[in-house]
């Protein structure tokens, strides 16, 4: 018997979607799996949105558009914390921390675009 890596439930059986990675198996319903790729597209278009808004953005005279890994770790610290003082300040919504989280990936995602992203080697 199997169990539902998404929903955690018993897939009964041959009804299934195995994904692999790294030698790693993971099981999803059919509809659990659908759900987890819908909901990661749905996630990932809105940080190519932040992106996009990003490059709108006028550059720095001194970086011309392309900050050096340093600026951006500094500007990544900065909106975590600005997420942080929201989550303690919004009490109970969640949408203004979740705004900085976006505007994070949104950073070091244009951090890996400019510099470079390494292979995940397990």
């Amino acid at each position: 018997m199997l169990d539902c890596s998404y929903c955690q439930e018993v897939i009964f059986g041959s009804e299934y979607q195995e994904q692999k990675n790294n030698g790693v198996s993971l099981y999803y319903h059919i509809a659990c799996f659908k759900t987890k790729i819908d909901k990661r597209l749905k996630i990932y278009s809105k940080i190519d949105e932040e992106r996009n808004y990003q490059d709108t953005l006028s550059g720095n005279m001194n970086h011309k558009g392309i900050p050096t890994i340093e600026a951006e770790i500094i500007m990544l610290e900065h909106y975590l914390q600005e997420a942080k003082r929201l989550w303690v300040t919004s009490y109970g919504n969640n949408t203004p921390p979740l705004d900085s989280l976006r505007k994070v990936a949104g950073i070091a995602i244009r951090c890996l675009e400019n510099h470079g992203c390494p292979s995940r080697n397990l």
